[in-house]
């Protein structure tokens, strides 16, 4: 499963299935961002809110249902066209069931209508699942998003209940469709497996009750909410309590591409709080693809079945939306939804990166950032003087451009920052490029003998710079500042070139950096083949 949360490009309200059946919103419009979210994210499922009775609660105005068993069967219709719509592009649905319910009506919570509307909320789901049970390009559904959201599940009351709530839903959607699976995507991803005795037995976690495991994760430092939350860590855990070997889908990724107070963007809230110790994450395009990266690595790499961006559309200036969309609302789509469409592929992205998460590595006089780390950037590392760090083997295919963008925070007496390459193979070959900026030249050592130097150049400085090591034909070239590098023979004073054996050209990498006499922070790593290319050896 791989998706997207939608809504149409121009819907004006979150509550669009009014807009569509006015005709406001057309069948081509809609077709047009279904194909835009298949040809730039590269997905096969879109995710849908179907909004209980908030249209008629906040409005007056008859939307699926007024909460006291009326139905409305031309809403019932406008769903049905868009799933047909979908099937058409080849997109599956997957419906949220029960979003902005009488529950939280006056601004706060009134958990008695779990019990007092029960009889509603079950004719109101065997309703919809009637429908749902017909359309092939439906699998399954979104029971409820977020149960334990606001606080819930610090009440072991409140959660039983609601937990109580969600089993006696899920046994009449079995009844009316039992093909169809049923989901529950937790708020906290630890919530997940927390269980309260209040609930019935076999569905006292979300866990129990959700047929896979759905769960939503923004969180990619620490930010204070769990120690070391990044998706590393979190995704770490959620494999580890799938005792019952769920299919994992993260239901929920993403970040902003700007600040919008009028979205969720609330300062002191999540997305204010700092990122490892200081500063507070920006909300730039390049930390939204960054933060989209590391998802979608961790993803892979512990196995997940599912991906769903949180959101595929981003809003139009004044409307309601906050700014997470993959794609703006002009259409255009960001860096992030390219590193999205490469997720379960194996491939390049169109900007011809593989994913490479600094945290897949270790530290010695160090710190990566989210584990324990200060580097105000996702997936940093901060070296400490005489600190050294090592990735995990890198996935990429020859020809292939291993880079990492460095910074000196103080220009080093002697020696500075060493970087490099080294085969993960039995008899590894030890490639580094080497700083010494007392004489301001680069040094190249192989196997820690020296063979090669460059010129005097001007200071290195402060500014982040990167270092690449480019690997074609079996030639490794060196760059700095996008620049390759001159190199003479330590032997001759010659022309320099370095070529690697067939063996060493098809071996796994990984890639080294060493602080010497000054401190040295690792911002970012990359990996650059031919866009839509497999990177995976």
């Amino acid at each position: 499963m791989k998706g997207a949360m939608y809504w149409p490009r121009l819907a004006k309200n979150p509550c669009w299935w009014g807009e569509y059946e006015r005709g406001e919103l057309t069948d081509e419009q809609i077709r047009a961002d279904l194909q835009q979210m298949k040809r730039e994210l590269n997905i096969n499922t879109v995710r849908v809110f179907l909004f209980y009775d908030n249209e008629y609660r906040a409005w007056g105005q008859l939307g699926f249902t007024d909460g006291q068993g009326t139905f409305n069967d031309a809403r019932l219709q406008t769903v049905a066209r868009f799933i047909d719509l979908a099937a058409s592009e080849g997109l599956d649905v997957v419906p949220t069931l029960f979003m902005e319910m009488e529950t939280a009506d006056n601004g706060g919570f009134d958990w008695t209508t779990l019990e007092t509307n029960y009889a509603y909320h079950e004719a109101y789901a065997r309703w919809i699942v009637r429908l749902l049970a017909g359309k092939s390009n439906v699998r399954g559904l979104n029971l409820k998003n977020e149960p334990d959201g606001f606080g819930a599940w610090a009440d072991p009351d409140v959660a039983g209940r609601i937990l109580t709530w969600m089993s006696r839903l899920k046994q009449a959607i079995k009844a009316e469709a039992p093909r169809l699976g049923v989901y529950v995507n937790s708020a906290a991803f630890d919530n997940t497996f927390k269980r309260f005795e209040g609930a019935p037995v076999g569905h006292q976690s979300i866990y129990d009750v959700s047929d896979a495991l759905f769960f939503n994760s923004y969180l990619w430092a620490d930010n204070g909410f769990w120690p070391y939350a990044v998706p590393a860590t979190i995704y770490r855990y959620i494999s580890d309590h799938n005792i019952a070997r769920k299919p994992m889908v993260l239901s929920e990724l993403g970040w902003p591409s700007y600040n919008d107070d009028s979205g969720m963007i609330v300062p002191g809230m999540q997305w204010d709080l700092p990122l490892g110790l200081r500063p507070t994450t920006p909300s730039t395009p390049e930390m939204q693809k960054r933060a989209v990266e590391e998802s979608v690595y961790w993803a892979e790499k512990y196995g997940f079945s599912g991906l769903i961006a949180w959101a595929a559309y981003d809003h139009l200036p004044g409307a309601y939306r906050n700014p997470f969309g993959l794609i703006d609302g002009y259409g255009q789509a960001s860096a992030a939804a390219s590193v999205f469409a490469q997720a379960f592929t194996k491939q390049y992205s169109r900007l011809g990166e593989a994913p490479v998460s600094l945290v897949d590595g270790q530290v010695t006089g160090g710190k990566i950032n989210g584990l324990d780390g200060t580097t105000p950037l996702p997936a940093g590392v901060n070296l400490d003087t005489g600190g050294s760090y090592a990735s995990q083997p890198l996935r990429y295919v020859h020809p292939v451009t291993l880079a990492v963008r460095i910074r000196q925070p103080s220009t080093p007496a002697h020696d500075g920052v060493a970087v490099g390459i080294t085969t993960a193979a039995a008899t590894p070959k030890v490639i580094q490029l080497r700083r010494e900026e007392y004489s301001k030249v680069w040094r190249v050592f192989v196997n820690n003998v020296e063979t090669a130097r460059t010129r005097p150049d001007s200071a290195l400085g402060t500014a982040p710079v990167p270092v690449s090591f480019e690997l074609a034909n079996r030639a490794v070239t060196f760059k700095v500042n996008g620049g390759a590098l001159n190199l003479y023979s330590i032997k001759n004073g010659s022309r320099y070139s370095l070529n690697l054996s067939t063996a060493e050209v098809s071996a796994q990498w990984r890639l080294t950096a060493a602080a010497s006499t000054a401190p040295v922070e690792l911002l970012e790593a990359r990996a650059y083949g031919t866009s839509g290319k497999l990177f995976s050896p």
